[in-house]
């Protein structure tokens, strides 16, 4: 398992928070999904295979900018 952090822009809400989550959710392998719009994050936990490339394209297909990403 892995941790991958998205630094966002765009996050306004707790319902922009709901819908980046919804869209990382929907990858398989993703275990958790955590967005903070005041930090303007995404965090989630998943399967090493999940890529932060899948990530940050739901994202943004979700409407929002992913400006950069850190895996742990």
């Amino acid at each position: 398992m892995k941790n991958i952090t998205l630094h966002t822009q765009g996050l306004m809400c707790h319902k922009c928070e709901a819908k980046a989550e919804s869209a990382v959710l929907g990858i398989e392998g993703v275990i958790d999904a955590e967005a903070d719009h005041e930090e303007q994050t995404v965090q989630v936990s998943c399967e090493d295979a999940v890529g932060a490339d899948a990530l940050a394209t739901a994202v943004t297909e979700a409407g929002y900018q992913v400006v950069s990403v850190d895996e742990a």
